[in-house]
């Protein structure tokens, strides 16, 4: 839990088995969802799999929670401009 507490923004599972040194994802994820139920930890299940934070995670500029997002706002495509 002190893990998480060091971030600002949602850390996966795969960032927290690295940072703790488990060796077994399965694990971390178990103890994860453990924390998650007991109500200690914020999870949220994204296309990309779990991700966990500690508070209230920090918004991008869209005004979006950032829990599973991988990017900032879309950039505008050079054939998405306005016509001339």
């Amino acid at each position: 839990m002190t893990l998480l507490q060091r971030y600002e923004q949602p850390c996966d599972v795969e960032k927290i088995r690295r940072e703790t040194g488990i060796q077994n994802w399965n694990s971390v994820l178990r103890h994860c969802l453990e924390l998650y139920m007991d109500g200690e930890v914020n999870g949220l299940k994204t296309s990309r799999g779990w991700v966990f934070w500690r508070g209230n995670p920090q918004p991008c500029d869209d005004g979006k929670p950032t829990a599973g997002r991988t990017h900032g706002p879309k950039k505008q495509q050079p054939w998405e401009g306005d016509p001339q």
